[in-house]
């Protein structure tokens, strides 16, 4: 749908008509359904194991402390985040976004807390730990001031929608077809109120502009924002550019420059000419999985992306720990793999290690306190 969206305020040249875009619709949504028959494969008895309840795991108190000093790290770490880009902001949030430097990359600390948070909110809504939600809105809150300062909504959308998914399954809550697109027009709000705030107040500073005209530029912006990275990897799926970058090295480049290691970035930088709108910088999910693997590795690579997430689905009924601590935040990361592939980001794979680490040391420590 946003590839469709008639633009007025951002035309950018698009690489294929209605029919060309919906073929390759219907391409990836065989792909989707075939990741999903995989991810059973060979039982298949998708509508009875779809129909069983879902079994919510019990959390230990040990692994409830383990993932409390995490998120205390983070809040503690985006507290002073947010602290430094007040004190540096001039009225310009890229003044204050630009304060992220200061930290040198100890800041993916903010970060930590993505996958613990879950078995927290498992554990709190478990034994009635009421206090438990204060502190939640605590570092909510937190993150929501980062994302307004440093003009960086994923960061509240990436913590802020697991929690919701977790809690909705937790309750047991059935989320039908209305509340898909009531959450769709609040996720539509919330980026309208951030894109206000940010590139729309950047381009037309205190200009007495028509409230119509705000709503309608920042509503196209929001479809062209994702429509625009669709076009990209049309354009180099049209130009043959498979293996003409490596952004699955781009993550390990950063944190070598972080630490003071002087090294060239990994990526490279492709040109779309008259193909791309100068505002969005998005490279587009699955243009990188194109220009990285090729078309065979490449579809090789998304089917099991896709597999992955049902397989964490599966399990999450079944009542597995860590399926509940991983889905939600692989939830958010399909639908944000439109703009970016999150297996190639600090932001994701740093945290994703970081919980890894920690899980298989709980279970290994576990294992040996039984024997």
């Amino acid at each position: 749908m946003p590839y469709l969206y008639p633009t007025f305020h951002f035309p950018f040249e698009k690489v294929y008509g209605f029919w060309e875009h919906t073929l390759v619709c219907l391409v990836l949504f065989t792909l989707i359904l075939v990741a999903r028959l995989l991810a059973h494969y060979p039982h298949l008895k998708l509508p009875k194991f779809e129909s069983s309840k879902i079994v919510v795991p019990k959390v230990s108190k040990a692994w409830f402390y383990i993932a409390t000093l995490f998120l205390l790290a983070s809040f503690f770490m985006n507290v002073l985040m947010d602290i430094n880009a007040m004190s540096s902001y001039t009225g310009n949030l890229s003044s204050s976004k630009k304060s992220l430097e200061d930290f040198g990359g100890i800041n993916i600390i903010s970060q930590l807390c993505l996958f613990f948070v879950v078995p927290y909110l498992i554990y709190i809504e478990q034994n009635k730990r009421r206090w438990g939600y204060l502190f939640l809105g605590l570092l909510l809150l937190s993150v929501m001031v980062r994302s307004y300062f440093m003009a960086e909504r994923l960061a509240a959308l990436e913590l802020l929608i697991p929690i919701v998914i977790t809690f909705v399954t937790i309750k047991g809550t059935k989320v039908l077809l209305t509340k898909l697109l009531k959450y769709f027009f609040i996720l539509l709000g919330f980026f309208v109120l951030f894109e206000l705030t940010r590139q729309f107040r950047n381009q037309y500073k205190d200009e007495a502009v028509d409230l119509g005209f705000k709503v309608s530029w920042t509503v196209e912006r929001f479809f062209d924002y994702y429509g625009d990275t669709q076009n990209k990897f049309y354009y180099a799926l049209e130009n043959d550019m498979s293996f003409t970058s490596t952004s699955y090295l781009d993550w390990g480049g950063r944190i070598l420059k972080r630490v003071g290691l002087d090294v060239t970035k990994q990526t490279d930088k492709i040109d779309y000419g008259e193909y791309v709108w100068k505002d969005f910088t998005n490279k587009g999910g699955l243009a990188m999985i194109y220009t990285d693997f090729g078309l065979l590795m490449g579809i090789g690579f998304f089917v099991c992306y896709f597999t992955s997430f049902f397989v964490l689905w599966f399990k999450l009924k079944k009542g597995s720990l860590y399926a509940w601590s991983i889905y939600p935040f692989f939830f958010v990361w399909i639908i944000e793999l439109a703009r970016y592939n999150p297996i190639f980001l600090t932001r994701f794979l740093v945290p994703f290690m970081v919980f890894n680490a920690m899980y298989l040391f709980y279970e290994g420590a576990k294992n040996i306190k039984v024997q």
